[in-house]
């Protein structure tokens, strides 16, 4: 994954053999985006919000601020 900033782009870059796939063509991609803390862990989820974390949700619950559903087409 690269971010360039000036051009407000993010870029992810997977082999397809990684993935057990030939091609990524008519593939369907999901990508989500979470928080982490100051120290690299991942932002805990709690029901009700707090001082340093996020509310909502149980602690094991799926972590997702944003996402983007793309379908790559040949």
């Amino acid at each position: 994954m690269t971010v360039d900033k000036s051009l407000k782009t993010i870029s992810f870059s997977y082999r397809a053999s990684d993935f057990g796939v030939t091609s990524w063509l008519n593939s369907h991609v999901y990508i989500t985006t979470w928080d982490i803390t100051g120290e690299g862990a991942y932002r805990e989820l709690t029901p009700t919000p707090e001082l340093w974390s996020f509310g909502g949700g149980k602690h094991n619950d799926a972590k997702i601020i944003d996402y983007l559903e793309i379908t790559i087409k040949g």
